[in-house]
């Protein structure tokens, strides 16, 4: 290139065209030219292997005619770029915070603190809605400033945008090859079929759009910072003998992604798009609301955010998760796999896994074990089958160490030196509770009632009139 500049510049430049980032055209780079959202969307498309198009109907400024639309689509199908008012604005100039807000959804940073923005003069010129991306390339030292500033209204050059793209990423894999040493810094593998062996990154390890729905197979392998999955497939991400120190980032905007793991530790997942796991983990977090299936190994935590709603869980037969805490309306957890306990903290909750102990927090409503009702404050505890439940106060004291414990038996006396057989003989006899608060409800809670359960009085009845004879036959529940 005629105007390649030795300056700054020169190493970010020569590795931006080395990885296929920046093509120039004719015999010129034009690393001075402010670069437009365009522009800017085809190289992070090229980082990332992008291939996947969105349709864009929804925008009335991108003519199917020019030669950025393609990239405009896979932009918008990789959550890069969203636009305003049904526009994308290709041809506009970027500006460095709208750059530093796509790079941050592309790499998967969460936001950053305000602090980090404080020693930037201009720091209060940072639009409200990029203040957490900036901070975040602020924080990682990917964006440094000049002259004490931020500059963020400004608009970036295509030297300095190669440069950030410099700083963000250490190495590229581009080949279906066994890789076994790489450069210091996050690493890009955007193609299927790489494997990554007997090495360590020093930083982050993005699986990247270009992965498709092939495989990538790390094999001994330290990542010392975060792995974000943006690509893969039912049979795509295969971990073995390996840490991951961060945890794991599941952002594949274009389906489900399989991650196998095998004698490894890969921390907590966060999940934003379908998953299916297959081996162990300490922790999931379910930040969106998509399916997850753990198809084998121990899961020893998950949790359901509040942004989850309606989510599905799935946990397979011979699958295990030791417990789920939900915050999110109307998820359903299935599956013939063990759930040793679920905590439901929000509303229309369904859970039907196998001797599963399912809890409605206080407040709550809607609330399924085994499709029978759990009412705020009580703990259901699931059969054999997942078709049915026992139901109890979560409060229960089971009678035990009072001087009333065992008279609520019927027809029983109450014996000291019986007390510790009495009370081991009540442990064994799980308890529904029926509260009711009217006559009808009364003689319906009779109807249902098995031995052992409690009808409970939430209130005095006082609409019964003369029509007690429902009363007679409660030999074994507790009125």
């Amino acid at each position: 290139f005629s105007d390649f500049p030795n300056n700054w510049s020169s190493a970010a430049l020569k590795s931006a065209i080395e990885n296929g980032l920046l093509t120039g055209s004719g015999d010129k780079i034009n690393p001075s030219g402010n670069l437009t959202r365009a522009e800017m969307a085809a190289i992070v498309n090229r980082a990332f292997g992008a291939t996947e198009m969105a349709s864009l109907a929804g925008y009335s400024d991108v003519s199917a005619q020019a030669w950025y639309y393609s990239d405009m689509a896979k932009a918008v199908q990789m959550g890069t770029f969203q636009g305003a008012d049904g526009k994308l604005n290709p041809t506009g100039a970027i500006t460095r915070e709208e750059a530093f807000t796509v790079l941050a959804r592309a790499f998967g940073l969460e936001d950053g603190s305000n602090s980090a923005l404080n020693a930037f003069s201009d720091s209060d010129t940072v639009s409200d809605w990029a203040r957490g991306s900036v901070a975040a390339l602020v924080a990682g030292r990917y964006v440094s400033g000049a002259n004490g500033k931020l500059n963020p209204k400004s608009s970036i050059t295509r030297a300095e945008f190669a440069q950030v793209m410099y700083t963000l990423v250490g190495d590229y894999i581009s080949q279906a090859q066994t890789v076994s040493q790489v450069n210091s810094g996050n690493v890009v593998i955007r193609t299927a079929g790489a494997t990554l062996s007997n090495t360590t990154v020093s930083g982050d390890l993005i699986l990247a759009d270009g992965i498709g729905e092939g495989d990538v197979t790390l094999d001994g392998v330290t990542v010392k910072g975060r792995l974000l999955v943006r690509g893969g497939g039912p049979n795509s991400v295969h971990i073995t003998n390996s840490n991951v120190e961060d945890g794991v980032v599941l952002e594949n905007p274009n389906g489900d992604t399989r991650i196998v793991t095998s004698d490894s530790t890969v921390g907590t997942i966060s999940v934003e798009s379908g998953l299916i796991l297959d081996g162990d983990a300490d922790r999931i977090e379910l930040m969106q609301a998509v399916d997850v299936t753990v198809q084998s190994g121990t899961v020893g935590e998950m949790t359901v955010a509040d942004t989850a709603e309606k989510a599905v869980i799935t946990v397979a037969d011979g699958a295990e998760v030791t417990q789920i805490n939900v915050q999110a309306d109307g998820v359903q957890i299935g599956g013939k796999g063990k759930v040793e306990s679920v905590q439901a903290e929000a509303d229309d909750i369904a859970v039907t896994t196998p001797n599963t102990e399912v809890t409605a927090a206080e407040g709550t409503s809607g609330v399924t074990a085994g499709g029978k009702a759990v009412e705020a404050g009580q703990v259901g505890k699931i059969n054999a089958s997942g078709t049915g439940a026992k139901v109890t106060d979560a409060d229960r004291d089971d009678n035990k160490g009072n001087s009333g414990g065992s008279s609520h038996r019927p027809g029983g006396s109450h014996n000291d030196d019986d007390e510790d057989e009495n009370d081991d003989d009540e442990d064994e006899v799980e308890q529904n509770v029926h509260k009711v608060d009217s006559w009808q409800t009364l003689k319906q809670a009779i109807q249902n009632a098995e031995a052992g359960d409690i009808i409970r009085l939430t209130k005095d009845i006082t609409d019964a009139g003369a029509q007690t004879t429902v009363v007679d036959g409660v030999s074994s529940a507790t009125l």
